[in-house]
């Protein structure tokens, strides 16, 4: 038995008389496609049966017998309008998870952030139905308990409910495919005390690519978002009750917009709180095609000019991906639209 992901070998096992057969460290980026390639008496050079490889990847979740220790440490940073900042109040943790079964995975341990706290995990996901929970609970010294919730199932193929839970609101979300490019969503958090409904489609023809979803809640509040892009030539549009962003792009190495290489850049945004304010800008960017460990680029580079409401000046931003599983480093441009 074969694994294949983008027709690539990535992994190999015998599969003995009782039919059961396991693929260990499968690396899942989110991308790709897997395959299985079966082949008959075990012998490569027949012809192999073909079946898409399907699974669950629960982030936290460990096989059974297995066991994992993480430790985390570092300071808590506060801006005051410098560049580095001030690092003050050192936090960190030590917990130890286990893999109880195939569908359990508990956990315990200790945070240090401005006083000790007690951790207890539980990752669920059972062989029987598509659901993936994650659910944890910082126990504080003066009694206080902080539940925080991630609860996934997929009753059929073409619908998806989530919930999630955490100090600041409870959030759920419903998501119906009612045909292949179109679907409906339901969707409501405790934070704004509102529900929303909402539509989603997806075209992709070739070179052409087309994804828009818009929402409006029970706090009369619309909310939109847009992605195309023909060829190289992109365009993003995004905008709520506030803000409104639009980005014009063009790759000049030749490939699809929004990818690797180098691109120019087009952008707008307003924001209207008190008053209306306006950012323009133009930039250049090069994404290089080098991927990290985690499928990243290694290196995004913007250097252009805005023009706002509050001023004018350059933009320069540096992105980089070279340390796996670490949020990326960035140097962000001015907000010149702000005043």
């Amino acid at each position: 038995m074969q694994l294949t992901r983008n027709g690539q070998i990535i992994d190999e096992v015998l599969v003995d008389s009782s039919g059961v057969y396991r693929f260990t460290d499968v690396p899942s980026t989110g991308q790709g496609r897997y395959r299985l390639l079966l082949f008959p008496a075990g012998q490569l050079t027949a012809t192999p049966i073909e079946t898409d490889a399907t699974f669950s990847s629960l982030p936290g979740q460990l096989p059974v017998g297995a066991s994992a220790l993480i430790v985390s440490a570092g300071f808590d940073r506060d801006v005051n309008n410098q560049f580095i900042g001030d690092f003050n109040n050192i936090v960190g943790g030590l917990s130890y998870r286990a893999g109880v079964s195939e569908s359990l995975t508990l956990g315990a341990g200790i945070i240090h952030d401005k006083s000790l706290k007690l951790l207890t995990e539980v990752f669920y996901s059972p062989d029987y139905t598509p659901l993936q929970a994650s659910i944890s609970a910082l126990l504080a010294p003066a009694g206080d308990v902080e539940v925080n919730a991630d609860v996934r199932w997929r009753p059929t193929d073409d619908m998806n409910l989530s919930f999630n839970s955490d100090r600041f609101s409870q959030r759920f979300r419903a998501d119906w495919a009612v045909f292949p490019n179109m679907a409906f969503t339901l969707s409501g958090n405790t934070r704004d005390s509102a529900l929303a409904l909402g539509t989603r489609v997806n075209l992709n023809r070739g070179d052409f690519y087309l994804f828009g979803q818009a929402t409006v809640d029970t706090n009369s509040n619309i909310r939109w978002n847009a992605q195309a892009r023909y060829g190289a030539l992109g365009l993003r549009h995004r905008g709520d009750e506030i803000t409104t962003q639009s980005y014009l792009s063009y790759n000049l190495s030749g490939r699809l917009a929004n990818s690797t290489g180098h691109s120019l850049n087009l952008g707008y945004e307003t924001r209207n709180v008190n008053d209306l304010a306006q950012l323009a800008t133009a930039s250049w960017q090069y994404t290089s095609n080098q991927l990290s460990q985690d499928s990243r680029s290694l290196w995004d580079i913007e250097l252009g000019y805005g023009v706002g409401t509050a001023g004018s000046g350059p933009i320069v931003q540096l992105t980089t991906g070279i340390l796996p599983g670490v949020s990326n480093s960035k140097f962000k441009r001015h907000q010149f639209i702000q005043k």
